[in-house]
């Protein structure tokens, strides 16, 4: 894999790493947003790994308080 393959997944978990830091202070809206994009650059064979079960809920949470 080159570099320019991996950005996408390395954005992937960088915005979900963020999202976690931006629920926890509130900004519920930016979470959601941070949570969707990071998702939705994880590859695909790993979006249903049980680790991703926390992205998974704080999504629901974020999503819920906006």
């Amino acid at each position: 894999m080159n570099k320019a393959d991996r950005l996408p997944r390395l954005l992937g978990y960088y915005h979900a790493h963020i999202a976690i830091a931006q629920l926890g202070i509130g900004e519920f809206a930016d979470a959601a947003d941070s949570l969707r994009s990071g998702i939705e650059n994880i590859p695909a064979d790993q979006r249903d790994a049980e680790w991703m079960d926390k992205y998974r809920q704080a999504l629901a949470d974020a999503s819920e308080r906006t």
